[in-house]
């Protein structure tokens, strides 16, 4: 009962932070569905949380009267990670393997004896493009042999 009382007063947590709009059922009202954002969540002492739905007044719920597997959200859509970076396109990658020859730009070394690696010559986090002209060939330990502060 204690591992179940954390489970949803972690998943109602979350639920808060993220502004989600979810659906739950109440045990005690012969499993009540729910449907709201939290509002505002009280989760020491007497835990509860308030859930504003469409009716006009915020619906008061105490957390050991929600079913734990009924809180769902409601069309909810992960956010994007806007600090994801994709990898260069395969054809892209070929492409500028092929114009520089399969060589390292720094030190010389041709594969298939190395392990070759295309890499930006202004770093992404410095605003560098995926350009042909700002993408070089190196191998694994020239490009690890650096960084970002070019």
């Amino acid at each position: 009962m204690e591992k179940e009382l954390k489970k949803t007063n972690s998943l109602l947590k979350f639920y808060y932070k993220e502004k989600v709009d979810i659906k739950l059922k109440i045990k005690s009202m012969e499993n009540l569905l729910v449907k709201g954002i939290i509002t505002r969540k009280n989760l020491i002492g007497k835990k509860y949380v308030v859930l504003k739905g469409n009716e006009k007044k915020p619906i008061k719920i105490f957390t050991e009267d929600i079913e734990l597997y009924s809180i769902v959200p409601i069309d909810y859509e992960k956010k994007e990670n806007k600090n994801k970076r994709r990898s260069l396109p395969a054809a892209l990658r070929y492409k500028i393997l092929k114009r520089d020859r399969f060589t390292c730009q720094a030190c010389g070394a041709c594969g298939p004896d190395v392990q070759l690696e295309v890499d930006h010559k202004i770093p992404v986090s410095k605003g560098g493009t995926e350009d042909d002209s700002n993408l070089t060939t190196l191998c694994i330990d020239c490009n690890r042999g650096k960084s970002d502060t070019q």
